[in-house]
């Protein structure tokens, strides 16, 4: 009798098929990774550091005229009287602004301790009182005038009544502080006195002095809200912060269940998970630093 030979063909699993009901379920993420990637290079996320290489970093319409009415500005919204230019003012200013390019510090301070109101007596100028504002990073001369705006101690001296005159300084510096091109921004304000004798440089002087002490990095929802929500920054915090948690709880079980099981992973209600990834991207550009003051 003849011996029947079986022989046995290797079965080839079917291909997965992109069937309408999977593309209809996924094609919604196309966008969405759309979304993030435009977010995450155009919105530069970055916080409480400044890019190493801004290309913003420089100041366009850096001038003691345009410094000088974004100043007044928000006096006027307080009811204080306008600053007026003071010439000396404006070169004290600037020599410090020359000075903190030239040896690359940022501080009141000069590298050798000396106080920032040498550069005031070494014009000559006499004064009652005087204060100091320091800035760089900002693209905009308003923009620095809203970055003091959410600092109480800057805004305490940028609309202080005891000031009525002003000088502003500029500096450029191609790698200030290793945080690339920057604008470095001097205020001094002052309150002109009626002596006559010009004080030493060496002497001590009992005058009364206004500056801030400590350094503050504005974000761009500071920036945007012009100085009148200084906590702004912490609610966008709060709500990038809730947006991400919820995204990631949403689908962490289903992630969990696909590796486990093999189960096809199918994410549901996509256009709520683009309303999350929307917020958390806002949230991130919202809080990079435009400009830091002191």
């Amino acid at each position: 009798m003849p011996v029947k030979i079986i022989r046995k063909h290797h079965v080839k699993s079917p291909k997965h098929k992109h069937t309408k009901p999977y593309l209809k379920a996924y094609w919604p993420y196309i966008p969405i990774l759309l979304i993030s990637v435009f977010g995450l290079y155009f919105g530069g996320i970055h916080t409480n550091k400044l890019p190493r290489h801004s290309v913003l970093s420089y100041t366009i319409d850096a001038k003691d005229t345009t410094l000088l009415q974004a100043t007044n500005a928000q006096r006027n919204l307080v009811g204080q009287k306008d600053l007026t230019l003071n010439a000396k003012l404006n070169t004290a200013a600037q020599n410090k602004a020359n000075d903190m390019v030239a040896r690359n510090y940022w501080s009141h301070e000069t590298p050798d301790g000396q106080q920032p109101w040498l550069f005031i007596k070494e014009t000559g100028y006499l004064y009652n009182t005087a204060g100091e504002n320091l800035a760089y990073g900002f693209s905009t001369s308003k923009n620095v005038i809203y970055g003091w705006m959410n600092s109480q101690t800057h805004k305490d001296v940028l609309l202080s009544s005891v000031f009525t005159e002003v000088g502003f300084g500029f500096a450029k510096s191609a790698n200030f502080g290793d945080k690339g091109p920057q604008t470095i921004i001097v205020a001094f304000f002052g309150q002109p006195s009626v002596e006559t004798i010009k004080p030493t440089l060496s002497s001590s002087t009992k005058n009364s002095i206004y500056i801030a002490t400590t350094q503050q990095n504005i974000t761009k929802a500071q920036e945007l809200t012009k100085g009148k929500t200084p906590w702004i920054s912490f609610l966008v915090g709060i709500i990038t912060a809730l947006g991400l948690l919820l995204l990631l709880l949403k689908h962490s079980w289903n992630i969990k269940l696909s590796i486990k099981s093999s189960r096809k992973f199918l994410m549901k209600h996509p256009l709520f998970d683009l309303l999350l990834l929307l917020i958390i991207l806002a949230g991130f550009i919202l809080s990079t630093t435009t400009g830091v003051i002191k």
